[in-house]
């Protein structure tokens, strides 16, 4: 009976031996695969520029992805304004998401009407945003101003599905004013990545 025992005690522990074998190459054709995967990806993108973060959310009109705009890497002597304290007026914009001609934009400065925002320009030497409308408003024009110590630097007009570009040489300026007129017109303006610039 001792031999029988021995016996089944052998067939058992071979039998572990081909299962933790068995378990051991499925494991590593698992991390073979990922590593095949790691190595295409890095030959299509480069190790070093990956592809660029974008992010997709539901439109409510149509529950479908909406593709967002690619997040960026901004640079450390620049301002944001949307992270900026706003010296007056801060309570007439606000910071929130916003789509323009069906892209959404998960942060811009929000205006919900005509306003004058100011902020402290010392030290830097140009304004770049981009002027549009949300989605959500009317058919119209608006009209975006950037007015330097009380001077104006930049007007431009802006209608409901155009992105206009909004820059200014700030020189030695100190007080910055981004300045919107709706007019009678029922519309949500929005700046985009709205930096100065050194």
């Amino acid at each position: 009976m001792l031999k029988r025992w021995s016996s089944w005690d052998t067939g058992m522990k071979l039998s572990a031996v081909a299962v933790l074998l068995a378990l051991l190459t499925l494991l590593g054709s698992s991390v073979s695969w990922l590593a095949d995967g790691l190595s295409v990806r890095d030959r299509l993108w480069g190790k070093e520029n990956p592809p660029p973060a974008t992010q997709t959310t539901a439109s409510p009109a149509t529950d479908s992805p909406a593709p967002t705009a690619p997040v960026t890497e901004p640079d450390s002597r620049e301002v944001n304004l949307l992270d900026a304290d706003a010296v007056e007026g801060g309570d007439y914009v606000a910071v929130g998401r916003a789509t323009v001609a069906g892209r959404n934009h998960e942060r811009a400065l929000v205006y919900p009407g005509t306003s004058v925002t100011t902020y402290n320009a010392d030290g830097m030497g140009a304004l770049h945003a981009l002027a549009a409308l949300d989605d959500r408003s009317q058919s119209c024009a608006v009209t975006f101003e950037v007015r330097l110590d009380g001077e104006v630097r930049k007007r431009s007009t802006v209608r409901t599905g155009e992105v206009v570009e909004l820059t200014a040489d700030l020189g030695a300026g100190r007080r910055l004013e981004l300045a919107v007129d709706t007019g009678s017109c029922a519309a949500v303006p929005v700046l985009l990545d709205p930096v100065l610039r050194p």
